[in-house]
């Protein structure tokens, strides 16, 4: 019988296990049997890869084409052009396949943890280590790991949207049902997140067998497109068109004039394959997978490809407090009482108060406190009987705790939170109502606040004993004193803010700590903060949309906000067109880590927020997440180097052949002799991942420009068919022959694309820039020798090629010097009218 069906015992005993769980060797035993608890991932396989290399239309033309050509006689054309085109594909393909791979060992970089018990003991394990009997235990925050048959729970809640597509909380027994699995109550399953109180429950299924498991087939790990790639694919589409259309002139006009009408049709459908930048998707997973790789080693894990240009992009990042602009090493520094004396037995409250596992850092402060200030046995006194978990709405938790026979309810929270509960109040050791005396009390509290200490209240009440607890009891409180904790600000945080401050990246800091303790550590950090630059979730709540999208512009601190406060207040920041990153790690925050246009976590962050996140960061610092957006801003520069140069280039190109076409009376370039050009000089490019960067590209976001590109790849296109036309000129007037002309042609198309990368690739004049990569000087270098050899060396009557004279080599360096140097001064021109434009 199904477990969910089934009684506690009797599920239990149908998996062979028992609520103190598996024993390792059985455990191992099971592991090999039923396999690793994983759900295979959503990648590419190869084959997939490799065919996409071949899915572009014009490249499915040209082979149906050189298929033409083999039924006319023309063996040697049609084998040059398939083998150009398989080895620019095969080359594709190596790159593509490389990024996948790197793209899946920055995942598995990211852990999974899952609390099971192994040998009776509650052990921290790999989720992936998960069988089928194993006893797990769930809290508020974890991502469900496999399907499981709940044993005990505790104001147990899952969020199941990424199987329902629901958003609301479901409510969980461990009663018996008669319903399907996806309807029990009793069940948890795999992928899900628990939305609210914790759990004990026994894993049912595993990996592929999980209900997650079997519908994987149908749910797709797509990547989302940023404004970047959107902005290129929308771009590119429309080139195509207007490419095809002058391709299709192109045909016409040599077909018209009488020429070859094969040779003209493959002439205008090589120059099309040649003109279309078709490798601009590949160079850009490429520059993304390297920029990914290159972040891994700064301890930055991407899980989006897209999320590196949109990091770069980020002009206000908004961050949590805690381990990031602290040393999230709290401790306890106060424990007084209602009348303001130092009390021990506040400190011995708030040690009592604690969730069973999982402690937060407050919880850790107060048992690193007790180890050298309590008697064991004193503790020991004390029998935790019941548990109200914590939640971000009350914010405060509670325990019921019997001591020699009387039962007690300990209730510790935020002060305002605690105090909104409590009825009376201790002092001098009786019980008064709180009356008059809780404006001074929260004075008290918030005079500790303003000195950057965070403050916890502690209140009790007598309480019966039940089989269940929930949030109703906590009422008619009393309070009995606070705790002051401190965490003090990070040494390096001062120093990253101001990094990001040069980099034109705006910080605001989001949350659930009070105002004033937060003011503190910022004016501690270096920030200047006003009243009016703080606001608190009260009034984030009353703010209108429009309101909170005034406001938040002038905010910097925004305090005690709940977790849909933090989503509205990164909408109101999109919405005032601001591209926004958004650093968190816990529960609370994976609604605006979804939010946000770069979701950032922490590898030791709760499930929910990693899985909400598009980057992880191993190493919780600002400095690391400032080297993300260097690193970000860097990839994005090299793919807009590639962008400008392919553009200008082939925008050049396809002017001079198209005209050049029309004048001669034969075809300038073979369809073979195009395809090899555009092989040559794409190739090399895919290096331009690994160039350096000036520092200017770095002071502030760039967002992706289709009018600027159009500007600037006209432009120097007109610069570069100015020097075609110039040089053909110089051919015609000075050559008869037919293939001298095309070679000599050839040779120039291939050694000025190379060259002017090194123009393009900065804004400053060109030896003023940084030294270009090592792997882009070696690229571009064995490109030009390979165009030596295809003219020089034993493939030269493949591709019809004949030996250049040595005074038209001459005639071809003096044309690349000049046009070197003019494409340099319209270069410096164009950026310096531009500036003039950006500062306006």
């Amino acid at each position: 019988m199904e477990p969910w069906r089934q009684s506690v015992q009797d599920a239990l005993t149908g998996l062979g296990s028992s609520e103190s769980g598996l024993g390792a060797e059985e455990a191992a035993a099971r592991l090999k049997r039923y396999g690793p608890n994983e759900i295979p991932s959503g990648g590419r396989h190869w084959l997939h890869i490799l065919l996409s290399q071949f899915s572009n239309p014009l490249i499915l033309i040209l082979f149906a084409a050189s298929i033409l050509s083999v039924a006319v006689g023309e063996h040697v054309d049609a084998a040059v052009i398939i083998g150009v085109i398989l080895i620019d594909g095969l080359l594709g393909f190596t790159q593509e396949w490389k990024s996948e791979r790197t793209i899946a060992d920055l995942e598995a970089l990211i852990s999974h943890r899952a609390k099971a018990m192994r040998n009776g003991q509650l052990t921290e394990i790999n989720a992936s280590e998960l069988v089928p009997g194993d006893i797990v235990r769930i809290e508020i925050g974890d991502k469900i790991p496999a399907d499981i048959r709940l044993i005990r729970t505790n104001e147990f809640e899952t969020e199941e949207s990424t199987l329902t597509g629901e958003p609301w909380p479901v409510s969980k027994t461990t009663e018996i049902s008669a319903a399907g699995p996806e309807s029990a109550a009793n069940m948890a399953f795999m992928g899900t997140v628990a939305a609210a109180g914790d759990a004990i429950g026994v894993v049912v299924a595993t990996g592929t067998a999980t209900r997650m498991g079997r519908t994987a087939a149908t749910i797709k790990n797509t990547e989302v497109e940023g404004e970047f790639q959107r902005g290129i694919r929308t771009f590119g589409k429309n080139l195509i068109k207007w490419i095809l259309i002058g391709c299709a002139a192109v045909f016409l006009v040599n077909a018209l004039l009488a020429k070859d009408v094969l040779l003209s049709f493959m002439f205008a459908l090589a120059l099309a394959v040649g003109i279309v930048p078709e490798a601009l998707p590949i160079v850009i997973t490429i520059a993304l997978s390297a920029g990914a790789a290159q972040l891994a080693k700064e301890k930055v894990v991407v899980k989006k490809l897209a999320a590196i240009e949109d990091l770069g992009n980020i002009d206000i990042l908004c961050t949590d407090k805690t381990g990031t602009l602290t040393e999230n090493k709290i401790t306890l520094e106060g424990y007084v009482n209602a009348d303001g004396k130092q009390d021990k037995t506040i400190a011995l409250l708030g040690i009592l108060c604690q969730p069973t596992t999982g402690n937060n850092s407050i919880d850790t402060a107060l048992c690193n406190w007790a180890a050298p200030n309590f008697d064991k046995k004193e503790l020991a006194e004390w029998e935790k009987t019941g548990e109200i978990p914590f939640d971000y709405e009350r914010r405060r938790m509670s325990v019921i705790m019997n001591r020699k026979g009387r039962t007690s309810l300990i209730c510790k929270g935020g002060a305002e939170s605690v105090l909104s509960v409590c009825s009376k109040v201790r002092t001098g050791g009786i019980e008064r109502p709180i009356g008059s005396r809780l404006n001074q009390l929260n004075e008290y509290w918030k005079d500790w606040g303003k000195r950057g200490y965070r403050v916890i209240a502690v209140a009790t009440k007598t309480a019966t004993e039940k089989k269940r607890y929930g949030k109703e009891e906590e009422n008619g409180l009393t309070l009995e004193g606070f705790l002051a904790f401190m965490d003090p600000p990070k040494a390096s945080a001062a120093e990253a803010i101001k990094r990001a401050e040069k980099l034109g990246v705006s910080i605001k800091i989001l949350t659930g700590d009070e105002p004033l303790v937060t003011k503190e550590i910022a004016r501690q950090l270096g920030l200047a903060i006003s009243d009016d630059q703080v606001m608190d979730g009260a009034e984030t709540e009353r703010l209108s949309d429009e309101e909170l999208a005034e406001k938040a512009d002038k905010t910097i601190i925004f305090s005690r906000t709940a977790p849909e406060q933090k989503q509205r207040i990164i909408k109101a920041l999109k919405k005032r067109g601001y591209t926004t990153a958004y650093l968190g790690d816990g529960v609370n925050d994976a609604a605006a880590l979804k939010e946000a246009d770069v979701g950032i976590s922490v590898d030791k962050g709760a499930d929910v927020a990693k899985d909400a996140s598009d980057i992880v960061l191993l190493h919780k610092d600002l400095h690391v997440l400032i080297n993300g957006i260097v690193g970000g801003r860097k990839t994005f520069a090299n793919i807009t180097k590639y962008t400008l140069n392919t553009m200008s280039a082939n925008i050049g190109n396809m002017g001079s052949l198209g005209i050049i076409s029309a004048v001669l009376p034969f075809v300038p370039l073979l369809p073979s002799q195009i395809l090899l050009i555009n092989f040559l000089t794409d190739t090399p490019m895919t290096a331009i991942s690994t160039d350096t960067v000036d520092p200017e590209e770095l002071k502030k976001p760039r967002h992706w420009d289709i009018n600027h590109i159009i500007r600037f790849s006209v432009l120097l296109g007109a610069v570069s068919s100015l020097f075609d036309m110039a040089i053909i000129a110089v051919l015609m007037w000075s050559l008869a022959d037919t293939t001298l002309f095309r070679t000599a042609w050839f040779l120039e198309s291939v050694l000025s694309e190379i060259i002017i990368v090194f123009s393009i690739r900065v804004r400053r004049v060109f030896f003023k820039g940084k030294r270009p990569s090592t792997a882009l000087l070696a690229a571009s270098a064995i490109a030009a020798a390979i165009a030596l050899m295809a003219i020089y060396g034993p493939l030269a009557p493949l591709f019809e090629f004949t030996g250049l004279p040595g005074w038209l080599l001459g005639v071809i360096a003096i044309m690349l010097v000049a046009y070197f140097a003019l494409t340099e001064t319209v270069k410096l021109l164009y950026w310096r009218h531009a500036s003039k434009q950006e500062k306006k």
